[in-house]
Order: structure tokens, then C-alpha cells, then sequence
């Protein structure tokens, strides 16, 4: 179960017409609204799923990246999930997002997340190996909200 809290934050500072992929802090992972090829739409990460790569050093921040597969083609691409807000000690663990844009022809995404520090600390939410996959039927009639297993 989502707290009210994650809710609040993420209806307020989104874009409420955008197809979003919500990964939760508790590790469940839904869609609001459909996925359609050739549209954009948001990936909104929460880093407290990998909170252990945090370390900074001259005002170099941890990183958080997507890589996103669009299949039926190999390539994958490779984006940094920025944060809404700056992690402070109060909020170690922001949410952070960025927005892709689904490929003509493309027929199931493939996602992974993977955190990096300035120590060399490297952490990966991959579904231990099997990633996230999101198959062509559900990229034609996701239904709002429906919770991926």
C-alpha cells in the first residue's frame, strides 16, 4: 500500500495528462495512464528503492539512471533520472524522473535502474536480472493504474 504522502507529492508536481511508469519506494511498480508508441511519457523513480550509493564530494552528486530497452530493436537507451528536489539529510531519497518518448513499431519495453556514487558504490533494480517488461498487449490497453506484477 502507497502512503498518502508519496500520493500527494506525486499528483501535485506532475503533468496529470502524461502516461507515467511510478516505481514505488515499497517496490511495487504501476502505470497511470496508457502507453501508446510514438508518445511521450514519464518515468518517476523512487530512490529510496537504492539508497545506499549517496556519497559526495565537491558538490558532485550520486547518480540515478534508466535504461530502457524498446523492442524489437537491441539498442538501449541510457538516461539520467533527475531529481525533483536536492536530497538533504531530512529527504536523503527524492523521487527523481525523466521522460521518453516510445518509438514507432515498438512492441514491449524493457526497463533497469542503476544508482553510482563518487566512491565507486554501484547498486541496480533490474527484478534481480529479469527487468521490468512491458509487453505489446499491455502497451495497447494498460489500463489506469493497474498494478504490474
Amino acid at each position: 500500500m502507497r502512503s498518502a504522502r508519496v500520493n500527494k507529492i506525486s499528483e501535485v508536481e506532475r503533468e496529470p495528462a502524461r502516461t507515467v511508469v511510478v516505481f514505488g519506494p515499497d517496490w511495487t511498480q504501476w502505470v497511470e495512464g496508457i502507453l501508446r508508441e510514438g508518445e511521450a511519457f514519464v518515468i518517476e523513480y523512487h530512490s529510496a528503492r537504492m539508497p545506499d550509493c549517496r556519497i559526495t564530494y565537491r558538490g558532485s552528486d550520486w547518480w540515478m539512471g534508466a535504461h530502457v530497452r524498446f523492442h524489437p530493436a537491441s539498442d538501449v537507451v541510457t538516461t539520467r533520472l533527475q531529481p525533483r528536489v536536492r536530497a538533504t539529510a531530512e529527504s536523503p531519497n527524492p523521487i527523481v524522473n525523466c521522460e521518453l518518448t516510445i518509438p514507432s513499431g515498438t512492441t514491449r519495453l524493457e526497463m533497469w535502474f542503476e544508482n553510482t556514487d563518487y566512491s565507486g558504490c554501484q547498486a541496480w533494480d533490474s527484478r534481480y536480472g529479469q527487468n521490468y517488461v512491458f509487453d505489446a498487449e499491455a502497451l495497447k490497453a494498460m489500463k489506469v493504474r493497474k498494478a504490474l506484477t
